[in-house]
């Protein structure tokens, strides 16, 4: 039973007459007190229940902030996240356009190293056959050359026995003379 101060300074108790009972205005006196008192007390309640009421409003408007601030950072980590994984795509683009640019690179390397080396072994090929060429017109200027002394000291040879002959034949002739 819940009693508010108003009905202890308006409560009444019948009055009967006994020799040995409570003298009515001690009862009375005491009541004020104990509604007086009461009466603090109830205003006190009251003033709690406002701060209570208060502090409520006050704890909800701080859970609505904390909620807030919670959707906050989870878009704030969302964000973050869908950044993260952006930078990770796009470095995975660079890297892949960085790995075919050095693809390209080295093809390109690699057709002119072969193309160079190509020429190189069309001009090894062709001064190998110059080469070849002109050691084959020396074994035949050798062969023509020697050919042509042999044929020489031969005629040189002949000419040495002729001689000789002629001689013999003018010692002879003389000899006759």
């Amino acid at each position: 039973m819940v009693l508010n101060p108003s009905e202890i300074y308006d409560k009444d108790f019948k009055k009967q007459i006994k020799i040995f009972g409570y003298k009515p205005e001690d009862v009375d006196d005491y009541l004020d007190v104990i509604a007086t008192y009461y009466d603090e007390l109830w205003s006190e309640r009251n003033k709690l229940k406002e701060k209570v009421v208060e502090l409520e409003k006050e704890l909800e408007h701080y859970k609505n902030m904390e909620d807030s601030l919670e959707r906050t950072i989870k878009v704030g980590q969302e964000t973050m996240e869908h950044k993260k994984e952006n930078a990770k795509q796009q470095a995975n683009v660079i890297i892949k356009e960085a790995e075919t640019k050095a693809e390209n690179i080295i093809a390109q390397a690699k057709q002119k190293k072969d193309k160079i080396l190509a020429e190189a072994q069309d001009e090894v090929e062709k001064k190998y056959k110059n080469f070849q060429e002109v050691a084959e017109k020396e074994k035949l200027f050798k062969i023509r050359f020697k050919t042509l002394l042999e044929s020489h000291l031969e005629m040189l040879d002949t000419d040495e026995e002729d001689l000789e002959r002629l001689k013999k034949k003018i010692k002879n002739i003389k000899a006759e003379d």
